[in-house]
Formats: C-alpha cells, sequence, structure tokens
C-alpha cells in the first residue's frame, strides 16, 4: 500500500537532490502518489542514467550525470532534517527536450 495522498519524491542519494513528481508530470491529475502516468520517475532514471561506451547517443540525450548513482522514491516528508537540493525544473526541461 502506498498513499497516494502524499507528495512523493525522487531522490538521487548518491548527489542528494531530489525530483518532486509534481514538477514534471504532464498534469496533475496523472500523479496518484509514487505512480505518474506517462513520463514518470521510470523515464527521469532511465534519462539521467543513460550511458554508452558507442559514439552514438540519441538526439537530445547526453550522457547519465547519474550513472551509478543509488535512489529511492519516498514521501517527500523523508526529506526534513537533511540537506537536499530540489532540481525538478532543471529535470522537467531536460526531460522536454528530449
Amino acid at each position: 500500500f502506498l498513499p497516494s495522498d502524499r507528495l512523493w519524491v525522487l531522490r538521487n542519494l548518491t548527489a542528494r537532490v531530489y525530483i518532486r513528481a509534481d514538477k514534471f508530470a504532464i498534469a496533475e491529475d496523472c500523479v496518484r502518489g509514487p505512480v505518474i502516468r506517462g513520463i514518470g520517475f521510470g523515464e527521469v532514471v532511465l534519462l539521467k542514467t543513460w550511458w554508452s561506451g558507442k559514439e552514438y547517443t540519441p538526439p537530445g540525450i547526453r550522457k547519465g550525470d547519474w550513472a551509478g548513482h543509488c535512489f529511492d522514491i519516498t514521501p517527500v516528508e523523508m526529506l526534513k532534517g537533511a540537506e537536499w537540493k530540489d532540481v525538478s525544473d532543471e529535470v522537467a526541461v531536460e526531460i522536454g527536450n528530449v
């Protein structure tokens, strides 16, 4: 059971940054707890961790600056008492450029 009435975030535990579900979802009604219809946390992780040893990288995608990092998805309340940076807007722009 995952409460759908709470705001969830994807945390990059290595870089100490997070992304809010409500900041990059197509519309607010697409967010139900940690589940996001359309582009969700999974697509963000894929975009940010993309890495290829080959010369070719798809247009709009750069080599992932989060490759090799650790992540979790948790309610926003878990951010309290720790230093975290919100990078939701920057990641939303990156997703929009793909």
